[in-house]
């Protein structure tokens, strides 16, 4: 008998609106990322949010290493949630690499998505030619090794990168906080599925309409590579945001809900637009 996503992801759920709004964390993180969101997005729409398996406190013993050694294993996270619920037509909002993991869902199972929202995406954090990602692979290296030698001394170097230098040192410290919380082991290799994802010739099949916000100076996901994002889809609306960072429904959570609940609105089923 399957483990419900009640258990294995550790599944909340706030409003009861007639709509639906998934919420996805990013890399090294889990769903409390999303707390000073909530009390606004759910008083006119049914939030749902989530642990990824091994990630905040999701059910580990579910872990296959196999399973989640590509996105497309966090993508049936996903599909599991939804179909369990019997829901379609949901609006998925996923921060960093949330977005590709929710484009492969909703390029897999369209019948679930309504829209997605993408905060700080990127199909592909390498350098590559023309392409450019942000990371050289050697860089890749150096990070994935220091995860395996001191993963502490790895959260305490990406804090500060991942939140911006404009940030208040309180949200860096506890951005780093939350990195720590997480299993080392799961961790690191959720980071190796990040780093190494290639959506470039896939992310165009995506047939949805989809709003992607984009803080200013995010070296985690540089504006070249959202920029390429937004070229390669059919119905897009990119934002760059005045926050800054790659985390800015941290930093600035009421300006990504103001965003995410303008688009919502204007793509609820049925709308006219």
């Amino acid at each position: 008998m399957a483990l419900s996503t009640y258990k294995q992801n550790n599944v909340h759920e706030y409003g009861d609106g007639m709509e639906t709004l998934v919420l996805a964390h990013g890399f090294g993180t889990d769903q409390q990322v999303w707390q000073q969101m909530i009390p606004a997005l759910s008083q006119a729409y049914r939030v749902i949010t989530f642990d990824y398996t091994g990630a905040g406190s999701s059910d580990l013993s579910a872990y296959d290493p196999v399973r989640y050694s590509s996105e497309s294993g966090y993508a049936e996270d996903i599909i599991a949630i939804l179909d369990e619920r019997q829901l379609t037509n949901v609006h998925f909002i996923g921060h960093s690499v949330s977005g590709m993991i929710g484009a492969e869902a909703a390029i897999e199972r369209p019948d679930l998505f309504q829209t997605l929202t993408m905060i700080g995406p990127s199909a592909h954090y390498l350098n590559d030619g023309a392409y450019y990602g942000g990371f050289e692979k050697d860089e890749i290296d150096e990070l994935l090794t220091l995860m395996e030698r001191n993963y502490k001394e790895w959260a305490k170097m990406l804090a500060p990168v991942a939140m911006g230098p404009a940030n208040p040192d309180r949200l860096t410290a506890e951005f780093e906080e939350r990195l720590n919380r997480n299993n080392a082991t799961i961790t690191r290799q959720f980071a190796e599925v990040t780093f190494q994802i290639d959506m470039r010739g896939r992310v165009g099949e995506l047939h949805k309409p989809v709003l992607i916000l984009q803080g200013q100076e995010d070296t985690i996901s540089p504006l070249k590579a959202v920029e390429f994002i937004h070229e390669q889809l059919a119905d897009s609306e990119l934002i760059l945001l005045e926050a800054t960072g790659h985390n800015p429904h941290l930093s600035a959570p009421d300006e990504v809900s103001n965003h995410i609940l303008r688009f919502v609105k204007a793509h609820e089923a049925g709308s006219d637009r």
